[in-house]
């Protein structure tokens, strides 16, 4: 209990004085008179005539000493917070993302704590309370609808799996929001590390109460890895794997590759707090298969120790040329391994078509035709939707160009001379390679699912064809078409994101990184799918008839291997408050001990009155 006037206490001074005033006593003259009988009132007033006498007991003092405690009290206005007796809708939202799998030192997750939290909750659900569970990573989902049976809701809570995802809160709060609508009293309850970064202003109805859950814990992770065949032979990959310290300790081990379960290689890394390091492997797979790789860092999180990648087999790139003076661009696919071409005029296009290219390069064509595969359009241009070329322009400057983009790979520009170009406004989404003062000169973009590579100059018209960027923009352009094809492929995706097989005859199956083997069903678009790739893994799909392939789910999220703790995220465009067991109000008492004082001041006057009138 608490007062919002503690000064009134002040008063409990006059305490002593009231109870001194029933031992003092007046000092008077003694007279013998023959009776008391006609001076009894003067009899007991002699009893104060002494300065002090003994206390006895006296109604009145105690009704005074009441009535005066109670005006004290209401004074210094009494508060107790007591729970609101309105019934409350408790909406639990519970982060069962990959940090949420991070080991604390009381060797349980975090998820776990959680769990124990929102038990203690459901258990402590007042008469007339009710809860609701909805459990997000990168999705949220409805775990447990609302129920006012704690045992329901444990078991729902007991039920909400750990995953290996990614964290993304806004799903659920739109989730809770379009809840909060339907109830009374609701209140949002978040139970969360606050990895997820700050979320839109989402205009909740109440405000998110947070839970902090764990503590800054130490973690290594793998935080990319790339693979890709080597130019020179294509039977070999080069492997780029990239490790980053999130804790203010060093770490140090071995990183082990595996393919298919052989081992390839392995190596000793050390790296200190706070620090990123990249490590380069090398192996022969004229083949294909799954390339692992893993960490033996002993830290708070384990699903980011280990990276898988599924490699196919090298291909034969086939690319046709399409147009006249192809003599520059047949020198380069002739020198390039592992590529076969064919040159052919427009007509041989027309009756023959793209075939199994698997690329097509238009030469200085007029109209080239659509293409179903990746394309290169030199000096020319395709009918694409936000694709619009203008007017000449006479030797344009070479300005500047995008180091970054894979088309420039070792690529430099500054010997590039332009006799003409055709000035070009590129679709909104696409990237400028190259460009001039005026215009770009070099734009890739995607057109109807597939990569468009627009040259904006003829080559002959130029000195490129002389300088050794051309022959390295081509082979550039064949790799990004190539690695395109294997994103579209979807050989290696996200962990968090759906599994879609394309074209199946009929419903494949699907082996779960745990060993669980599942069958796939149709989703609207007529597509096999596979909503639940919640943990980093190979999965392999089935085809039946003993085809089929792998795919490899990897987390790769600086934000979920940072394993900090925030303890105040902005959630909904404003910081989440601190949770609290249940809603409380301030609720003062002053009125009881007024009531109280009145009623003391009235037995007084009665018992005062009373021993005049009796």
């Amino acid at each position: 209990m608490n007062f919002l006037n503690p000064w009134a206490f002040l008063f409990l001074l006059t305490v002593p004085v009231l109870v001194l005033l029933y031992f003092l006593k007046l000092r008077r003259p003694q007279i013998r008179v023959p009776s008391t009988l006609l001076w009894r009132k003067v009899v007991e007033d002699m009893r104060v005539n002494a300065p002090f006498q003994r206390l006895r007991r006296s109604l009145l003092l105690l009704l005074q000493l009441l009535a005066l405690l109670a005006a004290i009290a209401a004074l210094a206005r009494p508060i107790l917070k007591v729970r609101e007796t309105a019934r409350e809708s408790l909406i639990v939202l519970l982060d069962n993302s990959a940090s949420m799998s991070a080991l604390e030192d009381s060797r349980q997750t975090r998820l776990q704590i959680a769990r124990a939290q929102i038990a203690k909750i459901a258990d402590n659900l007042a008469g007339g309370d009710e809860a609701m569970l909805i459990a997000f990573n990168a999705s949220a989902g409805v775990a447990c609808g609302f129920t006012a049976n704690p045992r329901l809701l444990r078991e729902a809570v007991a039920g909400v799996r750990p995953t290996d995802c990614a964290t993304d809160v806004e799903p659920a709060l739109l989730l809770a929001k379009s809840i909060c609508n339907s109830r009374s009293h609701p209140r949002i309850l978040l139970f969360s590390d606050g990895a997820f970064g700050e979320t839109r202003n989402l205009e909740l109805p109440v405000d998110v109460e947070y839970q902090k859950i764990g503590s800054a814990r130490p973690n290594l992770a793998i935080t990319g890895l790339d693979i890709r065949r080597a130019l020179e032979d294509r039977t070999r990959i080069e492997m780029f794997a990239a490790v980053e310290n999130f804790s203010t300790q060093a770490f140090a081990g071995t990183m082990t590759v595996t393919l298919d379960g052989t081992a390839l290689d392995t190596k000793y890394f050390s790296v200190g707090p706070q620090e990123a390091l990249s490590q380069i492997f090398e192996a022969s797979l004229p083949e294909g298969g799954t390339v692992q790789v893993q960490l033996d860092a002993a830290d708070a999180l384990a699903c980011d120790n280990t990276a898988w990648k599924v490699v196919d087999p090298p291909t034969r790139r086939r690319v046709w040329v399409v147009g006249e003076n192809t003599f520059f661009i047949e020198r380069v696919l002739k020198s390039s391994p592992g590529v076969e071409y064919r040159l052919m005029t427009e007509a041989e296009y027309d009756e023959r078509g793209a075939g199994e290219a698997s690329a097509v390069i238009w030469n200085n064509v007029a109209k080239p035709r659509p293409t179903p595969g990746d394309a290169i359009y030199l000096g020319c241009f395709p009918a694409a939707e936000g694709l619009a070329p203008g007017a000449k322009v006479d030797a344009p400057d070479v300005l500047d160009w995008d180091n970054a983009h894979p088309l420039n790979r070792f690529i430099d520009y500054d010997n590039l001379i332009i006799q003409s170009a055709t000035a070009v406004a590129l679709p909104p989404s696409a990237a400028t390679v190259l460009r001039s003062s005026t215009t770009p000169l070099i734009g890739a973009f995607e057109t109807g699912g597939r990569l468009a590579c627009v040259v904006g100059f003829d080559p002959m018209r130029s000195n490129w064809p002389l300088l050794v960027s051309f022959p390295l923009f081509l082979n550039n352009a064949l790799n990004y078409f190539e690695e395109a094809q294997r994103r579209r492929a979807e050989r290696n995706i996200p962990v968090g994101r759906s599994l879609t097989v394309r074209g199946a005859a009929a419903a494949p199956s699907l082996s779960l990184p745990d060993g669980r083997r599942e069958r796939l069903r149709k989703n609207p678009g007529g597509e096999y799918s596979w909503a639940d790739v919640s943990r980093c893994g190979v999965y392999g799909v089935d085809l039946g008839g003993g085809s089929g392939y792998r795919v490899a789910a990897n987390l790769f999220n600086r934000r979920e291997s940072q394993l900090d703790v925030v303890a105040e995220p902005a959630v909904g465009g404003k910081k989440a408050r601190a949770l609290h067991a249940a809603r409380e109000t301030n609720r003062e008492f002053w009125r009881i001990g007024a009531m109280i004082l009145a009623g003391a001041l009235l037995i007084e006057w009665l018992v005062y009155h009373r021993r005049w009138f009796v």
